[in-house]
């Protein structure tokens, strides 16, 4: 079941077949407890994929996942974080915890992809972002979310050169969107960015402006040294402006 929902996935067909999803799930949630970390991991990615969103299902299998963390590997946690921030279910404190908790010890196994996606489900998850920049929350919750973006970045810094564009803009928005401000890293992420702005997309474009405005980076009264990286972005803004959505002009227009 979970290897055939994958192959959906792969093959694109999002939004298709809902009548045969619906079923798969109701066949495969009195078996989540015999699937493998894998299984579960490559499940909760195809239906996020597949943009199809089954919350009950999605819940049960979280709950499933919740005590087995610590035998998923580093894609696992990466694509598990993914799918459930994707589908709006990353809205449990306790498992984001001990997501994050089974994640860091494994950190220096992390694609450059995996990092990105993960911190993009923390900073897309409503709890996360809704807590003003880890201040101000539950205090059980924030250490665990600050020392795992703190370790994350860490982690990235050294790696910068081989993350894609999406990767580097996922990476930047996640910061803004939690409010974690390093400026260290934010220089070695514009010079990473900097030779490659042209294989940035006008959402990868907009996006890092509006993070890096949200950060109070490469304004003209800011003290940083990013001017000339904001420039590249809105020359290369400027050449893709019919490809961008007007929520991206919007974004852009204001950072």
């Amino acid at each position: 079941l979970s290897n055939t929902l994958w192959a959906l996935a792969t093959l694109g067909r999002r939004g298709e077949h809902p009548a045969f999803v619906r079923d798969a799930l109701q066949a495969a949630t009195p078996m989540l407890g015999r699937f493998n970390q894998q299984d579960l991991a490559s499940t909760a990615w195809a239906l996020a994929s597949l943009g199809q969103d089954h919350r009950e299902f999605m819940v049960a299998l979280r709950d499933a996942a919740a005590t087995r963390l610590g035998e998923f590997t580093p894609q696992a946690l990466s694509n598990m974080a993914w799918a459930l921030a994707t589908l709006g279910h990353m809205d449990d404190p306790c498992f984001t915890v001990s997501l994050l908790q089974a994640a860091v010890p494994r950190l220096p196994e992390f694609s450059p992809q995996a990092l990105s996606n993960t911190l993009w489900a923390l900073a897309k998850d409503s709890t996360a972002s809704d807590f003003g920049g880890l201040l101000g929350y539950d205090a059980d919750v924030t250490p665990s979310y600050a020392a795992f973006v703190r370790a994350a970045l860490a982690e990235a810094a050294p790696k910068l050169a081989s993350f894609s564009p999406q990767n580097l803009a996922n990476t930047a928005w996640a910061m803004a969107a939690l409010g974690h401000v390093d400026a260290e890293f934010l220089g070695e992420l514009a010079r990473a960015a900097a030779p490659r702005l042209g294989g940035f997309s006008p959402q990868n474009l907009a996006n890092t402006l509006w993070a890096l405005a949200t950060l109070g980076r490469g304004g003209s009264d800011s003290g940083d040294d990013d001017g000339e990286f904001v420039d590249g972005l809105v020359r290369e803004a400027a050449l893709k402006l019919r490809g961008f959505s007007p929520q991206e002009l919007a974004n852009s227009a204001w950072a």
